[in-house]
């Protein structure tokens, strides 16, 4: 969630939705290989390994947090670890009927009858010894396809499921937050992409501009990556004058920064983009007490869905 004034400003400026580098290679089951592989992470060494841990055979666990949090590349960094990997890409997918679909074209299955899609695409599964199945993109999955990801899972006690998602999936899904990177992490990578593209870059720390320039882009590393694209054109000053432009943060799956906050405010119901609107009025985050003072008795089912849809982040009993 992106630490600007307000969450009205977060959906205005700098909120992006989407994987940052491409990468590939990734060692997996043969004709099933992920379109990922995990560059140079920073800042996540521990968020893996608690994921790591997290994930129990057996079991679903979503990982969950805003577009461009980077969900989709700490999986791919999972998969690394893991051995035989499907990666199925359900960001179309709805229904039960699309999911056995998607997962059907992921393993290279074509079905007659939508009645024998879980016995054999469970059956390949166990067939092919598969350690990880990730379902990337999940947060239109309605409740029954989410059921029969949960049906499939305790079906197979050997292989472990990872989904990303913008929405908190339905049903007994684990789930696993994943958080912006801290101040440090971020302007490390800043610097880092800087150096990667020949320049001679010496930075501290605590050096105000990279900070600032970080901070405004909220410690996302979509949005972090996007900037550091313009690094060889654009000084990190340069840069940070520009936020507000158009085309300044483009690139990646959603095109620039611009789609990625349409897609991710097209997750949301009127009622709830009214809501957020209303609460644009606070700076620096809000507790429970003030937005009921703007929402009024809607404030916690409001404020629960928006943080269903990670349209806000809720740290220390305040919203942002």
């Amino acid at each position: 969630m992106l630490r600007v004034h307000s969450p009205g400003q977060m959906w205005r400026q700098t909120r992006a939705g989407a994987l940052g580098r491409a990468m590939a290679d990734l060692d997996a089951t043969p004709g099933i290989a992920p379109p990922l592989s995990p560059a140079t992470i920073f800042g996540r060494d521990d968020t893996l390994a608690l994921l790591d841990a997290a994930l129990v055979p057996g079991t679903v666990t979503a990982l969950v947090g805003p577009p461009g949090v980077g969900k989709s590349t700490l999986a791919a960094a999972l998969a690394a670890r893991r051995g035989a990997v499907v990666w199925v890409d359900v960001a179309g997918a709805t229904s039960a009927a699309d999911l056995w679909g998607a997962l059907a074209s992921a393993l290279g299955l074509s079905l007659n009858r939508l009645e024998e899609a879980h016995q054999r695409i469970a059956g390949v599964l166990a067939g092919r010894e598969t350690g990880l199945v990730v379902l990337d993109a999940a947060e239109h999955l309605d409740p029954s396809a989410w059921a029969e990801v949960e049906a499939l899972a305790r079906g197979l006690p050997g292989t472990t499921w990872a989904v990303t998602t913008v929405v908190r999936p339905a049903g007994r899904v684990r789930v696993f937050e994943i958080a912006p990177l801290a101040e440090g992490d971020a302007v490390a990578l800043l610097v880092a992409r800087a150096r990667e593209r020949a320049l001679d870059v010496t930075v501290e720390p605590t050096d105000p501009v990279w900070v600032a320039l970080a901070e405004r882009l909220s410690g996302l590393p979509l949005a972090l990556e996007l900037a550091a694209g313009r690094f060889g054109v654009l000084t990190a000053a340069q840069i940070l004058e520009r936020l507000d432009r158009p085309r300044v943060l483009a690139g990646g799956r959603h095109g620039s920064v611009e789609g990625a906050l349409r897609y991710a405010w097209g997750l949301l119901a009127d009622i709830d983009r009214d809501a957020l609107v209303d609460c644009s009025v606070f700076r620096g985050g809000f507790d429970v007490e003030a937005a009921e003072g703007v929402l009024g008795d809607e404030a916690l089912d409001r404020l629960t869905s928006l943080r269903e849809r990670s349209a806000l982040a809720w740290r220390d009993g305040r919203f942002h």
